[in-house]
């Protein structure tokens, strides 16, 4: 619920920025700076040390992740509608796991 509340928020901040100086304003725009915080992001969490690191830097992970969706128009909804597909169509003990065959072209 909280990712949807998020979503909302950042496509709020998006369309009609309130304070076109607060960060969420201004980054949801910079799609090559999204991307470069989200892979920023992802090694903080690869390699946090503690678990309170592990938790605060997959927030901060979250959050970039969701604004990139924001930025590319991706809903939220379809990327769980993807996991949702994969765990219905992978094997038992596979389930949300990524494939080659499930990456598109």
């Amino acid at each position: 619920r909280i990712l949807f509340e998020l979503e909302r928020v950042v496509r709020q901040k998006r369309e009609l920025p309130v304070d076109p100086a607060s960060y969420t304003s201004r980054i949801v725009r910079d799609r090559p700076k999204l991307g470069k915080k989200l892979v920023e992001e992802a090694f903080e969490v690869a390699t946090a040390p503690k678990k309170a690191n592990v938790v605060w830097e997959a927030a901060d992970m979250l959050y970039f992740a969701v604004t990139y969706l924001v930025n590319r128009g991706v809903p939220l909804m379809d990327v769980l509608e993807e996991l949702t597909r994969r765990r219905d169509q992978e094997k038992p003990g596979q389930r949300y796991a990524p494939t080659k065959a499930s990456v598109p072209d």
